[in-house]
């Protein structure tokens, strides 16, 4: 009975495939296309100098946080210091002065990091916003009326990432300046 079911279902699609496959052949102009759109960016002239600015960006914030953090304990050291020496509420003075500057510096740092999130954000989408004339052409020069992510479908026989990111680094290159080719 089980192996009757898995016939049956191996059968069923094996079917709707075959119909699938054949539906598509005969669609034409309604064809539909995938489009990884994680590897167009980051493999884009584009992306790749988004991303290197990105990187540059996080590892000089990195280098000046552990600066910052050398900084602190340094200071938190000759705090711990100067304790022993003076009285009680002079340190309690000295103390909440440094903590008000342990304070500020985390806050700095973590809006320093959202900037940089936002500002890649704001790259892919404008990368995105670029493009969508240039897969617009693409996707009439072959013949597709739809175009998916490639995370939408299990099976893709017209994926046209490779044509695009050719077409996409030729018109926008690194997008620092947009040509109007």
């Amino acid at each position: 009975m089980l192996k009757a079911f898995k016939v049956l279902k191996l059968a069923i699609t094996t079917f709707l495939l075959t119909v699938t496959f054949l539906s598509a052949e005969n669609l034409g102009s309604d064809s539909i296309a995938t489009l990884d759109q994680d590897r167009l960016f980051r493999s884009s002239l584009f992306g790749q100098r988004v991303l290197q600015e990105i990187n540059d960006k996080s590892d000089e914030l990195l280098a000046n946080e552990l600066l910052l953090q050398s900084q602190l304990e340094s200071e938190e050291q000759a705090l711990t210091e100067q304790r022993k020496t003076i009285d009680i509420e002079a340190f309690k003075v000295l103390a909440a002065n440094f903590d008000e500057k342990v304070q500020r510096i985390r806050a700095e740092t973590t809006e320093a990091r959202i900037e940089l999130n936002e500002y890649s954000e704001s790259e892919r989408n404008r990368f995105f916003k670029l493009i969508t004339p240039v897969l617009v052409e693409l996707s009439k020069e072959f013949g597709v009326s739809t175009l998916l992510d490639h995370r939408m479908v299990i099976i893709s026989l017209n994926d046209i990432t490779d044509h695009s990111l050719n077409r996409v680094n030729k018109i926008i290159g690194a997008g620092k300046v947009v040509k109007n080719d």
